[in-house]
């Protein structure tokens, strides 16, 4: 161990890895009893009377027998659509309880993922006489997605130097089945999430980044108390297995537009939720293995631990999201060991009604990584402005940075770790990370129809540092000839929402080589472009 954070932890005479092993045992030890709890107590309440024949649903019941078809519109995978970002402006209403305080950010693909997953909805929303289950959640979405990808600079790496860039054309799909059970016997819950991901017609080796066949994402049990703090205001403590989707998602996310997600194996406590006036997450969790066709298993040398918080009553002018991670590896073999602690603060809001709006995030980083000391920054923002115009028309200024290794000689890594997140903000194309970038992007979204949100965007990229090297390709220079340039990329994406349980979405990427591309490796445009569509249960 490199650090002392831990051994004031640790029993007298016991491993870190004993101590992580043991901890994880009691993890799995109290989710299974909780599951246990909740097999009994629902065996016990199985008899539920039937409402009066001529009972009448009230306003709640009706809402979801009949949703709105403007659902039907809502935005998928972390995009919003234009009449609902100019509502998110204000505070949303909670139910029963006055004034939410949460605004909804209009930066691109910065929405969490709801929790559960925006795909599932209590089982009465089926109708089929399930009336009386409310307290059942469940949801099955189905997604396929055609890519064809010309000079595929993330093959790169597998292909001989200076041989010509080649294409593919894979199909990538994904099944995903959730299972939950609320409010019947709280406060104890309990979920589970099953997904299948998997590839076809793909000309390279299968990886985690596309496959994961047959695998549980989620499986945790909860205690919930709705008012804990105050009138609405919850109190959650969650074990088990369990995404984790938390700040701007630009260094810890679920993931949306890949194939595979994150996995997780530890303990959650939530204060507060997101209509609260503030709210604190704390988590402890190592990594599952993902492996692509054997269940994923706990990965007992990589664990996260972090603390995030939520202040939305400061001022109307900005939400403020403080936030804390270490990530904590300890191989035990020739893989270097990293113990790298990232501070940050985001803020976001609205600029009342004058249609302007902001997002900006700033980290910093220290520790140790492998036999160097790690220190390096980033920072991002995101700068729109909102149209009063029928098809509400958003144009935004968004740029990224991240510090990169100055010399890959001394003693010091300057290369920001981008930690577990997803590439979606900087690019769908999942050619860029936040590591050794200077990433200005300006990007232009409307809505023409009511079902159907377009957008598109102009960008450029260059090293933070010319030694160090294009971190998601794999490409360096050591010696720095090569410059920093990369190069341009252009995009457009439009989104059809052909039926209320159907989604289709089409996008086209085209990238430019820029100098250090030249002169480093195969060098040629890249083109990127997808099909997919999006089925769910319900409307």
């Amino acid at each position: 161990m490199r650090s002392g954070r831990m051994e004031n932890v640790i029993p007298n005479g016991a491993s870190r890895q004993e101590f992580h092993s043991a901890w994880l045992q009691t993890i799995r030890m109290v989710a299974t009893a909780t599951f246990v709890l909740l097999g009994v107590a629902l065996q016990a309440r199985a008899e539920v009377p039937e409402p009066p024949a001529n009972s009448e649903p009230n306003a709640a019941e009706k809402s979801k027998e009949a949703p709105d078809k403007d659902d039907a519109v809502q935005p998928s995978e972390g995009e919003k659509t234009a009449d609902s970002k100019q509502a998110e402006s204000k505070p949303e209403e909670k139910a029963g309880d006055g004034k939410s305080y949460y605004v909804a950010p209009r930066s691109y693909v910065t929405t969490l993922e709801s929790d559960p997953p925006k795909y599932v909805r209590t089982i009465d929303n089926l109708g089929l006489g399930l009336e009386n289950l409310k307290w059942l959640q469940f949801g099955i979405e189905h997604r396929t997605r055609f890519e064809y990808r010309d000079d595929d600079y993330r093959r790169a790496p597998l292909q001989p130097l200076r041989k010509p860039l080649i294409h593919d054309e894979p199909f990538l799909q994904r099944n995903r089945i959730f299972l939950g059970i609320t409010d019947i016997i709280d406060p104890f819950r309990a979920a589970i999430e099953f997904q299948d991901s998997r590839i076809f017609n793909d000309k390279f080796p299968d990886t985690t980044q596309d496959v994961d066949e047959n695998e549980i994402v989620q499986a945790y049990g909860e205690l919930y108390f709705k008012d804990a703090l105050g009138k609405g205001d919850p109190v959650r403590f969650r074990v088990g297995r369990m995404t984790l989707d938390l700040v701007d998602r630009w260094l810890m996310a679920r993931n949306s537009f890949g194939n595979t997600v994150f996995p997780w194996d530890g303990a959650r406590l939530t204060l507060g939720d997101q209509k609260s006036l503030w709210q604190v997450d704390v988590f402890a969790a190592e990594a599952a293995e993902r492996r692509i066709h054997q269940w994923d298993r706990p990965d007992e040398q990589t664990w996260m631990y972090g603390i995030t918080g939520d202040w939305r009553g400061w001022s109307k002018w900005v939400t403020l999201e403080p936030y804390y991670f270490v990530r904590d590896e300890d191989h035990h073999s020739t893989t270097p060991d990293r113990t790298i602690h990232t501070v940050g603060l985001r803020a976001y809001n609205a600029f009342g009604k004058t249609g302007w709006d902001y997002d900006a995030d700033v980290a910093f980083q220290s520790g140790e990584n492998g036999r160097n000391k790690q220190r390096a920054f980033a920072a991002r923002f995101d700068v729109g402005y909102l149209f009063d115009h029928p098809w509400k028309p958003r144009v935004s200024l968004c740029g990224a940075y991240a510090t990169g290794d100055e010399d890959p000689n001394d003693r010091t890594s300057q290369r920001f770790d981008k930690l577990f997140n997803t590439s979606d903000p900087i690019s769908s194309e999942n050619m860029f990370s936040w590591s050794n970038m200077i990433a200005p992007k300006l990007r232009v979204e409307f809505q023409p129809l009511k079902t159907v949100r377009l957008n598109a965007a102009y960008g450029a990229y260059w090293l933070d540092h010319n030694r160090d090297g294009w971190v998601q390709v794999s490409r360096t220079d050591p010696t720095g000839r090569a410059g920093t340039f990369v190069g341009q990329e252009l995009e457009c994406r439009v989104r059809w929402q052909v039926d209320p349980r159907v989604e289709l979405t089409a996008g086209y990427y085209h990238f430019m080589q820029g100098d250090f591309v030249d002169k480093t490796g195969q060098a040629d445009d890249g083109d990127f472009f997808f099909v997919q569509t999006v089925v769910t249960l319900y409307k």
